[in-house]
């Protein structure tokens, strides 16, 4: 049993990470695009932040606690502090942990989500490269493995 917690910006390929590792690990998704556009039908909405946080978290847990074996985070899960509450979870659902972290440039990132028809911009985009910290050992990810995002 697992959790895939998938690091990157927004445009580096987590999504298409997450869709392999489902089809390949018969694992599922959990993910706050996922509730913003298909339950909300929106991008992103800073007011509705606090709900999409907290629908996330309760399909968190019931996942982590259910039967399903394979749990896959698809998130950007950009700092410490973000990704030591999933640790917390998974380490308390017994979960092996594994950190796919997406190795790609912010300029080429950029490209690829504005390509896609994303209404982010670019002041949005900028504050999430300059909070992004770096997975450490320090973590205790069971696994790190490095994905060069060129999907």
């Amino acid at each position: 049993m697992s959790i895939d917690i998938l690091i990157g910006l927004p445009g580096s390929g987590k999504t298409t990470l997450a869709k392999e590792l489902r089809s390949k690990n018969h694992g599922i998704i959990v993910s706050k695009d996922t509730i913003r556009y298909e339950m909300m039908g929106i991008e992103f909405d800073k007011s509705l932040e606090g709900e999409v946080d907290r629908i996330f978290n309760a399909m968190l847990s019931s996942v982590l606690w259910g039967s399903i074996d394979n749990v896959i985070i698809d998130n950007t899960n950009l700092t410490v502090s973000i990704r030591a509450r999933l640790i917390e979870k998974a380490n308390a659902a017994r979960r092996d942990i594994i950190a796919h972290v997406m190795d790609i440039d912010q300029y080429t990132a950029w490209e690829r989500k504005k390509s896609s028809g994303s209404i982010m911009s670019r002041e949005d985009f900028d504050i999430l490269v300059s909070i992004y910290e770096p997975v450490t050992k320090r973590e205790k990810f069971t696994k790190v493995i490095h994905h060069d995002g060129q999907n």
